[in-house]
C-alpha cells in the first residue's frame, strides 16, 4: 500500500510509522482522504514527511488549528493542502 500511494508511512529511527489519522475505527480500513492527499502531494512534489508535518501543524488555513482536526471534511482538506503546497513565497 505504501508503494502504490494508498497509505502514508514514514521512516522514523529504524522502522516505519503510520500516522493514525489515516485509519478509522477499523485499523484495517484506510480513510478515503488518504489517496487524494497523497496524490496531491505527488503532484506538487511534496514529501510524505512534509505532508504529515502539515497535517499535524497549526495553520491559519484552519483558524490556527491543525488540518488533521478536519479529517471529516476530506474535500476541504485536500483543497487547502493544494493551496498550501502550491503557494510560492
Amino acid at each position: 500500500m505504501l508503494a502504490t500511494g494508498q497509505l502514508l508511512g514514514l521512516i522514523w529511527k529504524e522502522g516505519i510509522v503510520f500516522p493514525s489519522c489515516q485509519f478509522g475505527r477499523d485499523p484495517n480500513q484506510v480513510a478515503t482522504l488518504v489517496r487524494p492527499l497523497i496524490a496531491a502531494a505527488v503532484d506538487l512534489d511534496y514529501s510524505g514527511f512534509g505532508l504529515t508535518f502539515w497535517l499535524y501543524s497549526p495553520t491559519t488555513y484552519f483558524g490556527g488549528g491543525p488540518p488533521v482536526s478536519y479529517i471529516g471534511q476530506p474535500e476541504r482538506l485536500v483543497e487547502v493542502f493544494r493551496t498550501h503546497a502550491g503557494s510560492e513565497w
